[in-house]
């Protein structure tokens, strides 16, 4: 029997959420100490971005991790998906990560905890412990316009370090046996020194490749993307004081590659497409950091 990890990507969410309650019956939820595969965890999410870093973070662990919401919809439509949606339709899982102290309205939680009282919430933005680290915010943007803080490198390994940090305590309090809950805890630990290493080293690579295009400011073209243009470093300004100014700058964009709206500039702009993590797309958080990375790589839009 397939791992429900990778149904998401393969059948409508309908179909998935069907095949992995009749998993989750077939198996019982019987807890046994034998290490089985059969008494996996089940860790869902409707965060696009968040199921992209668990799905890494998780890899070769006895945690399943499932997308809630169809594929195909944006971050911002998932609010009205779950509105819509019957608690009935959630598998029982064990596991639910959000970010609700800066989106509150993606929030499956309150359904989740219907079909399992003991389902354990993790908010990858603000760590529930006390004194807990929380993601950086840039801009004090009302709820309908909130920036996609995760694409700050700084702020996504806040967030891979709250969830590592709290399946870690799932494991340990869990019910594997010790042996297992050893070699799980080990397999999170490595996971997310690998992810950490990698987008350190795409942080750096980024600064560099900033430096030899020799850009000044930084233009977004929407709100969204103020977090990554705060992690550039440059001046952040907007197209009229850009357009005065004429120095190179560098225009962030999650429009396609010709998109009528960036033909036209000066050859002074160097447009980043940027994969804003708002939609599931394929491809590891790692490989979508480093396409985008290496995405950035001409001046004007051809």
């Amino acid at each position: 029997m397939p791992s429900a990890r990778y149904l998401s990507f393969a059948t409508p969410t309908l179909v998935r959420t069907m095949i992995v309650s009749l998993m989750i019956g077939a198996s019982g939820y019987a807890r046994g100490a034998n290490g089985s595969v059969d008494d996996n965890l089940l860790l869902v999410t409707a965060v696009p971005v968040i199921f992209s870093m668990v799905e890494e973070l998780t890899r070769d662990t006895a945690i399943d991790v499932s997308y809630l919401p169809p594929d195909n919809y944006s971050i911002k439509r998932i609010p009205g998906w779950l509105n819509r949606t019957s608690p009935d339709d959630y598998p029982r899982a064990d596991v639910v990560v959000g970010m609700t102290s800066v989106w509150p309205d993606v929030d499956p939680y309150p359904a989740l905890r219907l079909r399992n009282i003991g389902v354990i919430y993790i908010d990858a933005a603000q760590a529930l412990v006390p004194g807990g680290e929380r993601v950086a915010i840039t801009s004090g943007q009302s709820t309908d316009d909130l920036e996609y803080f995760w694409l700050n490198p700084a702020n996504a390994l806040v967030m891979l370090g709250i969830i590592q940090r709290d399946l870690e305590s799932v494991v340990s309090q869990g019910h594997f046996n010790p042996e297992r809950k050893a070699a799980q805890i080990q397999i999170l630990k490595n996971n997310y020194q690998q992810i950490g290493a990698q987008l350190r080293s795409m942080q750096l690579t980024l600064g560099q490749k900033l430096m030899n295009f020799q850009v000044m400011q930084v233009v977004a073209d929407k709100g969204e993307l103020y977090g990554l243009a705060a992690a550039t470093l440059l001046p952040i300004v907007d197209n009229y004081q850009a357009t005065v100014e004429g120095v190179p700058r560098l225009c962030l964009t999650s429009k396609r590659p010709g998109h009528k709206q960036l033909r036209g500039l000066d050859k002074s702009v160097l447009i980043w497409h940027v994969d804003d993590f708002g939609k599931l797309r394929k491809g590891s958080f790692t490989q979508r950091w480093q396409a985008m990375i290496e995405g950035l790589s001409q001046r004007v839009d051809l």
